[in-house]
């Protein structure tokens, strides 16, 4: 009866220390944790009607065009941009700020400041309106 009796304690023991504490306090991914990691940029065009949602027929894909890309953000603020233009690539460093808003983000690169306007973030898509040209520019990643 006693080494029943050890072998039930012992089980309980060993249930209670194997419950995680964090099991439950488990925190979704912020928008820094989201952004984090290399983007292809899969699609780019303007916001034809100014009205900051990317609707259809603003975007066109970038498979099989000459346009296309790449964004790395790095979890130390740093990151970098490829860009190839009809089979040229040039390399951009650059520094980047998430605004307290989270969907503000800044690039910043040699004195120069480019604003972006997150509007969609998910683990695999991210879609950014850059507001430094006229109409407005739609840039959208994938993972």
């Amino acid at each position: 009866m006693k080494k029943i009796t050890l072998a039930f304690s012992a089980m309980a023991v060993l249930a209670f220390v194997s419950c995680n504490k964090n099991d439950d306090d488990s925190k979704p991914a912020t928008v820094k944790d989201k952004l984090k990691g290399t983007w292809k940029m899969s699609e780019y065009g303007a916001d034809a009607n100014s009205n900051g949602t990317l609707e259809t027929g603003e975007t066109a894909p970038t498979t099989g065009t000459s346009f296309g890309g790449s964004a790395t953000y790095n979890a130390d603020g740093t990151g970098n941009q490829i860009v190839t233009i009809m089979g040229t690539s040039d390399t951009f460093s650059f520094n980047w700020v998430l605004a307290t808003d989270d969907k503000t983000l800044y690039h910043i690169s040699d004195g120069d400041t480019i604003t972006s306007i997150i509007t969609e973030l998910t683990t695999n898509r991210l879609v950014e309106l850059t507001d430094e040209s006229t109409p407005k520019s739609w840039v959208v990643f994938t993972k």
